[in-house]
């Protein structure tokens, strides 16, 4: 090792060493250093560590891959000048991203020296280069290079003029010092787990790994149970150190995004054109079980048609419909012939009250209250067919409690409604191609949790519905026009006031 010619302090980067891999001269213009070279750090090994830049790369025998454009599209699309990309270091990289080296890195987590002979000491030094390369390749090949020239030019400009431009040296990381290597881990061990519909879970999923670490932190009496705390009018402020939220984790997180891309698997949106023939088959299907006299049968059929058409017609994710309250529903209904009855001025409509948790809103449980038209423009009915399901349960004794329940009242899941829905898609597929093309694979690409919300979304833009509005009801659990703050009967008897404004998305589909 040798320091510069200057001291310590004055000159780092002006360090050289040998490769750890082909023992070249290395330079902090051809590679990188462990930031804790030429430090002794208590408890740790004395480290003089460094590595040409393409020596630096994923080590053999790591099953780690990069997203490319080929995986993407499915297809062959060679790029030469990405091939070492995610997969070697580049000088200067260590300079623009904290780094700590594979070793002192490994004595900080384990405590000993790793010995290459033991497959789990080899599997964690695999570990904590992937997590290294994901660090630095937060940074664009070209933003590096850029940083690093106008580096070295600034060194130069303070030699030019007498002083150190670059004073204060990079390391070496504190003893106790914790960057958040151990989450980082676990974020990558996550992201390598087999995923339902790929090889590997994607990113979505694996990241969710540092909200675990970082709620552990803050329950710490080193993180947020005795931190500090600024009092203000509107709450109070930590002072805390958490390692998921250091510059290291932090650049980690992002490379790692960026090597295995946002990979989504977004349901197909039921059309309009499908959601009428789906209403069509139910319809069939209801009037044979009508006439076969079977009480079960038509409540089977009925809670179908109900819980697609309110979905659908009112942009809901699957799981939140089974969430619709029998008691209050039975009052809250106007069908064209009651408002033909009683001369109500108002449009014909089913407001549904729900009553649960949602998503995107506070673990609390609430009211909540939405508006559907009885009968879309394209001819879907969700009235008729929540009438029929209450007159069915009406006639089973059953008025209160969940409208989807099962025998013993409790509220159906979700997974209750997919034999028929994936039955009823792979029926169509086959008799009516031109509404489910033949290469499409239905028992993948469409789900119960968002088809119906995707496909409102779809139908409303073409109906001419402001996007305004589609955005307010697709945020309708997240906002609080919906909100119930007292008893569901007052609320029912004041929106009807502003009906009009609450049907503008249901009416036109």
């Amino acid at each position: 090792m040798s320091l510069g010619t200057g001291s310590e302090f004055r000159s780092w980067y002006l360090w050289d060493t040998r490769c750890q891999v082909c023992t070249a001269r290395v330079t902090q213009r051809s590679g990188i250093c462990c930031e804790n070279f030429g430090k002794h750090v208590r408890g740790l090994p004395h480290c003089r560590r460094g590595w040409c830049a393409m020596c630096y790369q994923q080590r053999s025998g790591a099953s780690f891959s990069v997203h490319t454009a080929s995986q993407l599209l499915g297809m062959n699309l060679p790029a030469p000048q990405e091939v070492d990309d995610f997969m070697v270091a580049r000088p200067g990289d260590n300079i623009l991203v904290p780094f700590e080296c594979d070793y002192c890195s490994f004595y900080r987590l384990t405590y000993k020296e790793p010995d290459m002979d033991l497959p789990m000491h080899m599997d964690l030094l695999n570990d904590i280069r992937r997590v290294n390369l994901d660090a630095f390749w937060t940074l664009a090949p070209s933003t590096v290079a850029n940083h690093m020239r106008n580096f070295w030019e600034q060194v130069g400009v303070g030699k030019s003029k007498g002083f150190e431009m670059f004073p204060v040296p990079l390391g070496p990381f504190p003893a106790q010092h914790d960057q958040g290597m151990r989450a980082a881990i676990a974020v990558l061990a996550k992201g390598e787990q087999p995923g339902r519909h790929e090889t590997k879970v994607k990113f979505s999923t694996a990241r969710k790994q540092r909200s675990l670490h970082t709620k552990i932190s803050m329950a710490s009496v080193q993180g947020g149970a005795l931190a500090p705390k600024l009092l203000s009018e509107r709450g109070s402020q930590a002072l805390v150190y958490i390692p998921t939220n250091s510059e290291f984790f932090l650049r980690f997180i992002s490379g790692y995004k960026s090597r295995v891309g946002i990979r989504t698997k977004q349901d197909a949106p039921i059309s309009i054109q499908l959601m009428v023939e789906i209403q069509a088959r139910l319809e069939s299907d209801w009037q044979e079980a009508i006439a076969g006299g079977n009480k079960e049968e038509t409540r089977d059929i009925a809670e179908v048609g109900a819980y697609l058409l309110l979905t659908y017609c009112r942009s809901m994710r699957g799981f939140e419909a089974t969430k619709a309250v029998l008691t209050r529903l039975r009052c809250q209904m106007l069908s064209p012939a009651e408002a033909t009855r009683t001369g109500r001025e108002e449009p014909p409509h089913v407001s549904l009250p729900l009553v649960g948790r949602f998503k995107a809103r506070s673990r609390e449980t609430q009211q909540r209250l939405i508006d559907i038209a009885w009968e879309t423009a394209s001819g879907l009915q969700p009235g008729l067919w929540t009438q029929r399901l209450v007159q069915v349960l009406e006639s089973l004794g059953i008025t209160s409690d969940w409208v989807f329940q099962d025998e013993k009242g409790h509220q159906r899941p979700m997974s209750h409604f997919s034999d028929f829905f994936f039955k009823t898609l792979l029926e169509i597929q086959e008799e009516c191609p031109s509404l489910i093309s033949a290469d499409m694979n239905v028992l993948e690409d469409f789900g119960l949790a968002r088809s119906a919300r995707r496909g409102a979304s779809t139908r409303a833009k073409e109906a001419g519905v402001d996007k305004d509005d589609i955005d307010w009801m697709n945020r309708w659990n997240i906002g609080e026009d919906d909100v119930v703050r007292g008893p569901m009967r007052v609320q029912y008897a004041e929106r009807k006031q502003m009906l009009q404004t609450f049907l503008r998305f249901s009416l036109p589909l």
